[in-house]
């Protein structure tokens, strides 16, 4: 008697997965779904491309798996995905595709403001400055009390903006302010309380000044004006330099009867805007009407063709130096610390910009080395 075994029969490339279905998750999840229509495979390729047309395998599942969960992804990004069965015969035809999109990322209720800032503007205007903490506001809301407890919102402004004024106000009455950001999600917790009082009315207006002019002069703007009260106790002084969306008081304590002032902190072709006010005590006049005006250029005609010293302006500065070397010459400079670390250093030329954005506040030393061999040495001032 005789016996044999006969062959195993060849192994076969897996049938294709089909019925692939998506289920968005979150903004970072996908779970995919597929039927199974071979008996023979050993597992699972899953496939994922952005575009429907190029696709990478980014997992592998065993035989008989038919979910996968696509973790880590992009928050609003459409994904398409494909599935093959394999064995040791090969990689079967893919799926039919499918694509689906992750969902936006929650929208979460924005930071509160801080740095809230009041500005007594009259008897009947409180100004309000705050700082943005987010960047997902669609707007602010003003709440406003008599007593630091109690508030009602009296205010709204757009995303972004951070200034208010509140107006129509009664003379002589603290005024209690909070701000909130807000967005689809809720409202913030309100900013630190502030408090001001607004002036007393005057029993006797004081005239505001008039005429205001501004012209430019060597490294300088010059405002001048008409006093048309005698008994003024100064003057005031404003300036914006964004087109009057928002001012800085530059001189507070100007005194009676000045008709002029040099503001020497600006930029050569920088835009400047300027007021003037008077005031006798807590109270204050009417602004002059705004009056803007560009920084002075520096020229051979307004520092003189005989110039031997080398220029720096403004002095005390905020984010931009100026440096014009005498007679049209090159010079090369060294900004150092007062400790004599060198900050910065290069070759400039006719009005060369020296930028201090970043750097701390406090005293700097500019030493300059000139054409002519001399060395200048200039405390600079960082504001």
């Amino acid at each position: 008697m005789k016996d044999a075994t006969t062959s195993a029969l060849p192994v076969v490339v897996p049938k294709s997965p089909t019925e692939l279905s998506l289920t968005v998750v979150s903004s970072s999840q996908i779970d995919l779904k597929w039927l199974d229509n071979s008996d023979n495979e050993t597992g699972f390729e899953i496939e994922r491309g952005l575009d429907g047309v190029n696709f990478s395998k980014i997992a592998d599942v065993s035989a008989n798996v038919t979910s996968y969960s696509d973790k880590g992804l992009n928050a609003s990004t459409k994904y398409f995905y494909r599935i093959r069965a394999k064995n040791t015969a090969g990689v079967s035809d893919a799926s039919p595709m499918k694509d689906a999109t992750t969902s936006a990322l929650p929208v979460v209720v924005p930071k509160s403001p801080t740095e809230l800032s009041l500005t007594v503007v009259s008897s009947s205007q409180i100004d309000l400055k705050w700082l943005d903490n987010s960047d997902n506001e669609t707007g602010f809301e003003i709440e406003r009390g008599l007593d630091g407890v109690s508030f009602s919102k009296m205010g709204e402004v757009g995303a972004n903006v951070t200034v208010y004024s509140d107006k129509g106000l009664n003379a002589s009455t603290k005024y209690f302010y909070r701000v909130r950001a807000k967005n689809s999600a809720g409202v913030s917790d309100a900013s630190p309380i502030k408090d001001a009082t607004t002036q007393a009315t005057s029993q006797t207006a004081l005239a505001a000044p008039s005429n205001l002019a501004v012209k430019p002069t060597p490294m300088a703007l010059t405002l001048t004006w008409l006093d048309n009260s005698p008994d003024e106790t100064g003057f005031e002084i404003s300036r914006s330099v964004n087109n009057e969306t928002s001012w800085e008081v530059i001189k507070a304590d100007l005194a009676a009867n000045t008709t002029e002032f040099v503001d020497k902190n600006v930029r050569p072709t920088f835009m400047y805007y300027y007021r003037v006010r008077g005031f006798k005590g807590g109270t204050f006049s009417n602004y002059t009407s705004v009056v803007g005006a560009n920084g002075p250029v520096i020229t051979a005609t307004n520092v003189g063709r005989n110039q031997t010293e080398t220029l720096v302006y403004p002095n005390p500065v905020s984010d931009v130096v100026y440096i014009t070397p005498p007679n049209g010459t090159l010079a090369m400079y060294q900004l150092l610390t007062v400790a004599g670390k060198v900050v910065s250093s290069s070759i400039v030329e006719q009005q060369s910009p020296i930028s201090l954005t970043g750097l701390e506040t406090g005293t700097y030393l500019l030493k300059i080395h000139q054409s002519d061999e001399k060395v200048v040495t200039i405390k600079l001032f960082k504001q």
